[in-house]
């Protein structure tokens, strides 16, 4: 028996029974994408937010299974971040016991999107991804032609509500992020949107680059 289903976050109970009565449930398979704790219910078995590979033995088995979703992490609400529901999986043998890993460890290698941008309006550079979540490490702007290094130019990033700054005193600027600092809300993109803070400046051109990660 290999059987998988879904649990949505924010305070649902979700029970499930194997197919067609094909006996009793030795082990089951966790990954929350979720912010929110679950509660495999009669069984003292919790699993921890935005974990994968989770994994346990159940002993005696069972011929049903009830999971708990809670919308709080370590007790504290986390409303906005428990966007995606926990995928589980059920079996017919104890495949073992397992923590699981975070989504974001230090085996995780960013990726790195560039783009240039002007100040016609707010650019998409890394999209919402369909499963997982956002992590930003690094944000860093640099003026894309010399002509424009004698100018002063904004960059915002509307989903981490920070923004970077060059001037010809500085034609260069960085921010990196602490984890998990950068993460965005599950469901959101990166959003870039450049004005140029020096008067009668257009067409002004900005390269942005972000160093980040999905999972």
């Amino acid at each position: 028996m290999n059987e998988s289903f879904s649990v949505a976050p924010g305070g649902v109970v979700e029970s499930y029974q194997p197919h067609s009565g094909r006996g009793y449930i030795y082990g089951v398979w966790v990954d929350n994408f979720s912010g929110g704790w679950l509660s495999i219910e009669g069984q003292n078995l919790w699993v921890p937010p935005y974990t994968r590979g989770w994994k346990a033995g159940i002993n005696p088995g069972i011929t049903s299974i009830t999971i708990r979703s809670y919308d709080f992490a370590h007790g504290q609400l986390i409303a906005g971040a428990t966007g995606q529901a926990a995928n589980v999986t059920i079996w017919d043998e104890n495949k073992g016991d397992s923590e699981g890993a975070e989504f974001f460890d230090q085996q995780t290698v960013p990726l790195q999107a560039v783009i240039s941008i002007d100040n016609t309006g707010p650019v998409t550079i890394v999209a919402a991804p369909t499963v997982g979540r956002i992590r930003i490490y690094e944000l860093r702007i640099t003026y894309a032609d010399n002509a424009w290094d004698n100018y002063t130019a904004n960059v915002q990033f509307n989903n981490l509500v920070t923004e970077l700054v060059i001037s010809p005193a500085n034609p260069h600027d960085a921010q990196v992020f602490a984890a998990p600092q950068g993460d965005l809300n599950i469901g959101d993109s990166l959003i870039v949107s450049m004005a140029a803070l020096t008067t009668n400046v257009t067409n002004m051109i900005v390269d942005v680059s972000v160093r980040y990660a999905i999972r």
